[in-house]
C-alpha cells in the first residue's frame, strides 16, 4: 500500500508514542508538530488512514482521538520499516 509523507509521518507518532488498541491520541495533539499550514492536510491524512483502516477513530469527551489498528500492527510496522528504515529495532 502507497502512502504519502504525511501518512507515514502520522503512523510514525503515533507508533513512537505507542498508540496503539486502548491508548490513543486527542486530534488536536496529533496536529502539534506540524507546520500550521500544513494542519488542514494532517487532519485529511488522518481522515485517510481511518479509511484505509490503519487508524481507528475514537469519540472521547475533548474531542475525536485516533490509536493505531492493533490488528494491522505488523502490516503498519512494515510499511514503517519501508519508508523510515529504522524500525527493525523497535519490534523487538
Amino acid at each position: 500500500m502507497k502512502l504519502q509523507k504525511a501518512e507515514i509521518q502520522i503512523l510514525y507518532k503515533l507508533f513512537r508514542h505507542t498508540r496503539f488498541g486502548r491508548g490513543h491520541m486527542l486530534m488536536d495533539n496529533l496536529t502539534r508538530g506540524f507546520p500550521s499550514h500544513l494542519k488542514g492536510n494532517v487532519k485529511e491524512a488522518v481522515n485517510e488512514l481511518i479509511r484505509k483502516g490503519l487508524l481507528v477513530e475514537k469519540p472521547t469527551r475533548h474531542g475525536i482521538a485516533v490509536h493505531i489498528n492493533f490488528k494491522r500492527l505488523d502490516e503498519i510496522i512494515a510499511m514503517l520499516e519501508e519508508n523510515l528504515g529504522m524500525m527493525s529495532n523497535l519490534q523487538e
